[in-house]
């Protein structure tokens, strides 16, 4: 459970998983349910009011979307404009 995440043991804490919004080439929620409904991104980004220096970051992809969707992201690694989306 993310409330069990000891915020002083480590100084970055990664989410797992995000995936590629395979059109647009931003960020989607991988699981509804987990991500939202269970609002587990809203409590792994509350960690930093009880460690304000605690680094919170998501990963992208995991085996199933970057091995389901290996031509999306080889066209967002291979594009400049694609990429510029992407980080915006």
């Amino acid at each position: 459970m993310i409330e069990d995440i000891n915020v002083h043991m480590c100084t970055h804490v990664v989410y797992s998983f995000v995936v590629l919004n395979t059109q647009k080439f931003n960020l989607k929620i991988f699981d509804q349910w987990l991500d939202i409904d269970l609002k587990n991104y809203e409590k792994f980004v509350a960690m930093k009011k009880k460690n304000p220096k605690l680094k919170v970051l998501v990963a992208l992809g995991g085996w199933t979307d970057s091995q389901n969707n290996a031509a999306a992201y080889s066209k967002l690694f291979k594009s400049p404009a694609n990429r510029a989306k992407f980080v915006q």
